[in-house]
């Protein structure tokens, strides 16, 4: 059993987005709502669904950035969802260290970007607490916010350390001259006179 990369199972749920198959483990459900299910404490019933919801979207969002960019270099990816976050399996068999280093960064980075989009449209917004009982609350779509602004800037963030199999870790393995693809030519043993 390969904990980063579990095997299809029978309770695994399948879609496509457009051309590109996603599967989501039951682990990462696990994982997710156990997440969900504490911040309840602090932001009510509803953060359940909001944390589940936010992050769904996020990986997604991220995933399917890497599979976009490595789709544009002629890769052929698909979206797996994990307990430990998300996989983008053969987005990244491409055959130039460039074009690798693009598709590991695409995924942080289109986080980053919905997170100042998010922040952008707070900002004209104006979304203010509003006062119930003693207590100050935001409305619901400012906590859906306010949940994806924070995922979608720590995450990224932690998955751009410099180590595998993080995407900063495989861009690091990229720029030292030892490729992380899997492909048949990466095997060159000249592999230290680049690209």
């Amino acid at each position: 059993m390969n904990l980063m990369y579990p095997e299809p199972g029978p309770y695994d749920l399948r879609f496509r987005l457009g051309w590109i198959p996603v599967r989501v483990v039951p682990g990462f459900w696990l994982v997710n709502g156990a997440i969900g299910l504490g911040l309840t404490q602090a932001g009510g019933a509803a953060m359940f669904f909001v944390w589940v919801a936010a992050a769904l979207a996020s990986i997604l969002i991220h995933e399917l950035a890497h599979v976009m960019v490595g789709r544009q270099f002629g890769a052929h990816g698909e979206m797996v969802l994990t307990c430990f976050g998300g996989l983008a399996p053969g987005s990244a068999d491409v055959f130039h260290r460039w074009q690798r280093v693009l598709v590991y960064l695409a995924g942080p980075a289109s986080q980053l970007a919905l997170a100042a989009i998010l922040l952008a449209v707070l900002r004209q917004t104006d979304l203010k607490l509003i006062t119930v009982g003693e207590y100050e609350e935001m409305p619901l779509i400012a906590e859906v916010a306010a949940v994806l602004i924070g995922i979608n800037i720590l995450w990224p963030l932690i998955n751009l350390i410099p180590a595998p199999p993080l995407d900063g870790g495989m861009v690091m393995k990229e720029l030292l001259g030892r490729s992380a693809a899997r492909d048949p030519w990466e095997q060159d043993p000249n592999w230290w006179k680049g690209d």
